[in-house]
């Protein structure tokens, strides 16, 4: 009997102690582990973050590109392009760059024509359709930054006044 006493003593003693070890054990684990997952998501966030990012800087500097030859070919032709020259223009640079959803040229008024206020011109595209926005720049460009369409917009002083050329 004092056998068993002694073996219920050991026990009784034992039996908590390693299962308080257990417990211990398996929250360090359970820490220790969160830890490293935590630090592997951030790892992938981050470099996922920076491929984005890294492929939006090469989709703006393309657009940016697009938009220099845009300037210079205006610089170099305003004199003898008309309306639908430029409309031509905004259509091709729309239809041949993969990432562009939108051209668009607008002239300070009276500047292109003496007779027209206005000469503005936009190709928007969605989906598989083009759309042309003529003289309502304001409304174009307000609502694009209301539903969040980013925007690549330069104004450039040239001799026939300033004019706006929007790549998106």
């Amino acid at each position: 009997m004092k056998n068993k006493s002694m073996l219920v003593r050991i026990l009784s003693i034992m039996l908590p102690v390693v299962f308080v070890s257990l417990i211990i054990i398996v929250s360090i684990s359970c820490e220790s582990s969160k830890r490293v997952i935590n630090s592997e998501i951030k790892n992938r966030m981050e470099n996922d973050l920076n491929s984005k990012i890294q492929g939006t800087e090469k989709i703006l500097l393309k657009h940016s590109k697009v938009a220099e030859v845009l300037e210079k070919n205006l610089e170099s032709f305003y004199k003898v392009y008309k309306d639908t020259d430029y409309k031509n223009l905004l259509l091709s640079v729309v239809k041949s760059n993969e990432d562009t959803y939108g051209s668009g040229i607008w002239f300070e008024p009276y500047k292109f024509d003496k007779n027209k206020k206005f000469l503005a011109h936009t190709y928007i595209k969605i989906k598989d359709s083009l759309f042309i926005l003529t003289n309502i720049v304001v409304i174009a460009i307000s609502t694009l930054h209301t539903i969040g369409i980013k925007m690549l917009l330069t104004k450039v002083e040239k001799p026939f006044g300033q004019i706006f050329i929007m790549m998106m």
